[in-house]
């Protein structure tokens, strides 16, 4: 048992590893300039802000979004009227303050779930774009134009920009969570459509044409991880996808207020891919594709068994020096990693608003065994859950803490939105 836990936890140390190299490589590039052909392109963009009990976090979203520089976009706050009054007059007060450009849709009766809700939400557009933010979110005013860009060039059917996680003053799990954050989208981000891996999606600020959104049939509302079973379903519908990370115009989201309410959060993720996993679809990817995939869904699993294991293990096998031997790979690969999240997080840019001091850094490496044993006890929670068969869903909290120099500040949006000619420019 010791040795299998051992081998399994330095194969997902050795793939993480790979993925921190790529992610401290990685180094801002000035966007390219748009082709003439890029440039007279104009899409139509929805732009969906699912809320359930938000009354705290919606207003500031939608106020933000309302500032997006492009001419041609409805910001959509996508209520239900049984919740909750506060989020329902969040969502009127950004109507009020930006009429013509922020609308209201109540989700029909028994939707309940975020998937289900934004199907009812994409049934009445005529946008030509479908973009999807969370409540919590801060988002740039220059996105817009560069998702424009970027499907134009390439032609795409889905985007994923660039989020990250923030905290106004970051305790031991926001770090790591703020790191992880970090590394997942720098490691995965490319410059154009990658045709041998599935482009995992995120449900926040992620664009999708269309009309390929409906010829897929949309989301599943059964899904706890909606965003991985779309993903999935493009990639066997040979979708163009990428993603796309800048600095500059990532959006901003909260870190979870607290551990129990991480561990919920990742125990929804989890079982998503747990659900995604018993299907039989990913069978049908190329193979290359299929081992990526393969990877994400098993890596909940995978800690849940792997890591407990090894502490028992241990604890049963006594320290011999066989057994240190055995325990040494991953150890070291573990003592690697947080040795490179330590690079990562210190290259955070100033408009994340997370000050890094030599405090932050002390904190990352001395929490890092006990951030890995919250994700193992959410993928223990999820593989718990799914035995039991169920599938409630567990939603994560969001609190009104933001800091200071994320995005914009919060008198900027209390400006009007810009008004646009017919050329695009503002005014």
């Amino acid at each position: 048992m010791l040795g299998a836990a051992a081998a399994i936890m330095s194969f997902g140390s050795l793939f993480k590893l790979h993925a921190l190299l790529r992610a401290v490589s990685y180094r801002p590039r000035v966007p390219d300039a748009p082709t003439p052909d890029a440039a007279a392109t104009r899409f139509s963009f929805a732009l969906l802000v699912p809320a359930h009990d938000e009354p705290d976090v919606l207003g500031v979203a939608l106020r933000g979004l309302a500032l997006v520089d492009h001419p041609e976009v409805e910001i959509v706050a996508v209520v239900d009227p049984a919740d909750d009054g506060g989020t329902l007059a969040a969502a009127r007060q950004a109507v009020s303050l930006h009429p013509g450009r922020v609308s209201v849709f109540l989700e029909p009766p028994g939707t309940h779930r975020k998937p289900a809700a934004l199907n009812a939400a994409v049934a009445g557009r005529t946008q030509d774009m479908i973009g999807v933010f969370d409540a919590d979110g801060l988002v740039s005013p220059d996105l817009l134009r560069g998702v424009e860009d970027l499907f134009a060039r390439h032609d795409l059917d889905a985007l994923q920009t660039g989020n990250q996680a923030v905290a106004a003053k970051p305790n031991w799990y926001q770090l790591h969570n703020i790191a992880e954050y970090r590394w997942m989208f720098l490691s995965t981000a490319t410059r154009r459509p990658d045709s041998h891996r599935v482009v995992r999606l995120s449900g926040n600020s992620v664009f999708l044409r269309a009309e390929t959104l409906r010829k897929i049939g949309g989301w599943r509302p059964d899904q706890l991880a909606e965003d991985c079973d779309l993903s999935l379903r493009l990639a066997l519908a040979r979708a163009r996808t990428m993603t796309w990370y800048e600095d500059s115009l990532v959006t901003i989201e909260q870190v979870p207020p607290g551990p129990a309410s991480f561990v919920r959060q990742r125990t929804r993720w989890n079982q998503g891919f747990i659900q995604v996993l018993r299907g039989s679809e990913w069978v049908s990817l190329p193979w290359r594709q299929r081992l990526g995939f393969l990877r994400v869904l098993l890596e909940a699993p995978a800690r849940a068994l792997a890591l407990p294991a090894l502490l028992l293990g241990v604890g049963l096998a006594g320290s011999s020096l066989a057994n240190l031997l055995i325990v040494a790979p991953p150890t070291a690969l573990g003592i690697l990693n947080t040795g490179l999240l330590t690079v990562i997080l210190s290259r955070l840019p100033e408009r994340f608003g997370v000050r890094v001091r030599f405090r932050e850094h002390l904190k990352l490496w001395v929490f890092a065994p006990a951030f890995q044993g919250l994700l193992s006890l959410a993928a223990v929670r999820a593989l718990w859950r799914t035995a039991r068969g169920d599938t409630a869903w567990e939603k994560t909290a969001h609190t009104t803490v933001l800091p200071a120099s994320a995005a914009f500040s919060q008198s900027r949006q209390e400006t009007p939105a810009p008004r646009y000619d017919g050329g695009g420019r503002s005014r």
